[in-house]
């Protein structure tokens, strides 16, 4: 905030520029449906799109939890169709038929699972980068340490472009978060 309020000096204007970004869109409706159905017990019978499927499905649902990964705003929910826990996109929620009583849903071991996501400077900067990389991530000790719900784990990696090998910062325990992905990845197929 100090910076956009530092182009507003009359006497020596300084530019201030944000980049912009798309809107994602939350329509309010979906979000109060979704909110009063979570305070009820209720589970909603969603008509949800995919986007490995070229239609939209319904699907009864019981809400759990909100999530956002900076950009776009998920529901975790339980899945009562696929008997299992995802996240799912408001947008992509394109109507409504029906609502009955949630009933108890498995505890969401994924989201109740913290992991620690441990960054550094990646291996191929110079000194001097690593230097200024720790500074700018507040790194200590030459790392940066996260506590991420294991069911974001993908969106948080996503969303720093940790899911690629070619940044400013990499991953130090890499290898165990790869294995905590695995995990799940395993128990959503096995679903």
């Amino acid at each position: 905030a100090w910076l956009l309020d530092a182009g507003a000096d009359e006497a020596r204007p300084l530019p201030v520029v944000v980049t912009p970004r798309p809107e994602r869109r939350v329509d309010p409706w979906v979000v109060r449906r979704v909110v009063q159905a979570k305070r009820a017990g209720l589970a909603l019978r969603v008509l949800y799109q995919t986007m490995d499927q070229p239609e939209p499905s319904w699907r009864w649902i019981s809400p759990m939890a909100f999530a956002s990964d900076g950009v776009r705003w998920h529901l975790r929910a339980w899945n009562h169709d696929a008997g299992r826990h995802e996240d799912m996109l408001f947008p992509r929620m394109v109507d409504f038929d029906g609502e009955r009583p949630a009933g108890a849903s498995p505890v969401d071991e994924a989201w109740e699972r913290v992991v620690e996501v441990r960054l550094r400077p990646a291996g191929r900067l110079s000194e001097g980068q690593r230097r200024v990389i720790e500074a700018d991530y507040q790194m200590v000790g030459g790392e940066a340490r996260l506590e991420v719900r294991a069911a974001l784990l993908w969106l948080f990696l996503r969303r720093l472009g940790l899911d690629r090998e070619d940044g400013l910062v990499e991953v130090a325990n890499r290898a165990e978060l790869v294995d905590i992905q695995a995990g799940l990845k395993a128990r959503f197929a096995g679903s």
